[in-house]
């Protein structure tokens, strides 16, 4: 009977995400996402020595993180407003939300830009430490954070825009190739390579990309949106953000962890490399989670609000097959190919080996309930999923802080584990309260 009813699902389990086609292009688009950044990390691994690598990495990872907070959810907000208005064809709205944003956002990340860069010139100038801890990580680039915010923001709103494949090739691709080629080029006339070197490309072709992404999306704006007069929701717009916000928790959990060992061990060595390597490898396990998300998402917003129905359960199964099959797959990878797949980052990195099988299990467990991040974001009460997210924040702050203090690398990873299956366990039991559906469920 299970046999029948797996058949049943599997038979049908395109029919609410678009078809197999747009499901097989959805797929390859996040395929690539995933793939341009294990690209660049493992030309960086090779480039470098594993200190090196590892302090280049953190900074881009940390820069990503503390750019959530700059932009106070605003990103979220945009991408959870721009479809809503557009559907509505409340252009008023939008023309609001638009003139708000934008220049929050952007004059505070120039005035951050500049701010960081005259920090980072006095860093580079004294050369001092501060309080015990690395200038050259917390201080020296604190100009790229600003950066990161402007990228992370536009991305969103492309992806609102219901622009994928700009919002792909911009984030993920751009950057991680103009870094890339800078970085050969450099060392062809150079004959070396810095970390400073690598920050600043790295930077620079953000800031390239930051000014396509804003001439793409004003081409994308209806011409009515502009002449429509602006009607403002700012309170709405940025409560809704600040109750967002605290959802880095899950999806920079690897920015955070790179924040924690940088204030924790001055000394990091290899680990840092090797938790890096390992965490870019293990992220391919996540391909499909994001390839369910962009297809099911504007079904499980209106589904979400019938809770307890079949159909809405249905939606929540046909994720969870697809998600726990590629789950299982590269985990079976990494069993048997995971310390090849290190060893292309050097021999150094093939200690990580049991790193990558812990992480990779732990991810495995998350993508079980993968979508129950999403269903919270839309159908619990938003006062208690910021709640939630800001509680399982300071708690995992508290623990990392200890636990990579103490046990350095493998710190590292219990760390991510635990935001990874201990978000999904506080989700999945809030959402079989409150909406009465089985977030786990399969059959």
């Amino acid at each position: 009977m299970k046999k029948r009813r797996l058949r049943a699902h599997l038979k049908n389990l395109f029919s609410e995400m678009g078809g197999q086609k747009v499901f097989v292009l959805t797929l390859l688009a996040a395929i690539l996402s995933f793939t341009a950044p294990y690209g660049l990390n493992l030309f960086l691994a090779q480039t470098f020595t594993p200190e090196e690598f590892g302090e280049i990495s953190a900074i881009l990872s940390i820069s990503g993180f503390l750019a959530g907070f700059i932009l106070l959810g605003s990103d979220q907000s945009c991408i959870k407003f721009i479809p809503q208005y557009l559907a509505e064809g409340n252009y008023s709205k939008l023309h609001g939300l638009h003139k708000f944003y934008w220049r929050y956002v952007i004059l505070l990340c120039l005035f951050l830009l500049i701010a960081g860069l005259g920090v980072s010139s006095l860093v580079w100038g004294f050369h001092q430490t501060l309080s015990g801890f690395e200038i050259n990580i917390l201080w020296e680039y604190l100009w790229l954070i600003p950066l990161a915010a402007l990228l992370s923001f536009f991305t969103m709103i492309l992806c609102a825009l219901r622009k994928p494949v700009d919002s792909t090739l911009t984030y993920y691709v751009f950057p991680s190739l103009f870094l890339v080629v800078g970085l050969i080029f450099w060392k062809n006339i150079f004959d070396t390579l810095e970390i400073r070197t690598a920050i600043f490309l790295y930077g620079f072709a953000v800031l390239c990309v930051v000014i396509y992404q804003i001439v793409k999306i004003k081409k994308a704006l209806h011409p009515q949106i502009f002449r429509s007069p602006p009607e403002n929701h700012n309170r709405v717009w940025l409560v809704t953000g600040v109750q967002l916000l605290f959802i880095l928790l899950v999806t920079w959990e690897e920015g955070l962890v790179n924040f924690l060992f940088k204030l924790t061990r001055q000394d990091s060595g290899d680990s840092l490399a090797i938790f890096n390597a390992v965490a870019t490898i293990a992220d391919f396990m996540w391909i499909s989670y994001y390839t369910c998300r962009v297809l099911l998402d504007s079904t499980i917003a209106p589904t979400a609000l019938l809770s307890g129905t079949s159909k809405f359960q249905r939606l929540i199964n046909k994720g969870n097959i697809v998600m726990f099959s590629f789950g299982v797959l590269f985990l079976v990878v990494f069993i048997f190919f995971g310390k090849t797949l290190l060893s292309h980052f050097g021999p150094t990195y093939i200690a990580g080996y049991p790193a990558l099988l812990l992480i990779a299990t732990g991810y495995l467990f998350s993508l079980c309930a993968g979508l129950s991040c999403d269903i919270m974001e839309y159908a619990v009460e938003p006062r208690i999923f910021m709640l939630v997210n800001a509680l399982g924040f300071i708690a995992i702050c508290f623990l990392g802080f200890f636990l990579i203090y103490f046990w350095g690398l493998y710190g590292g990873v219990v760390t991510l584990i635990l935001v990874e299956t201990g978000s999904t366990l506080v989700y999945a039991t809030i959402i079989r309260k409150t909406l009465k559906v089985n977030v786990f469920g399969i059959y």
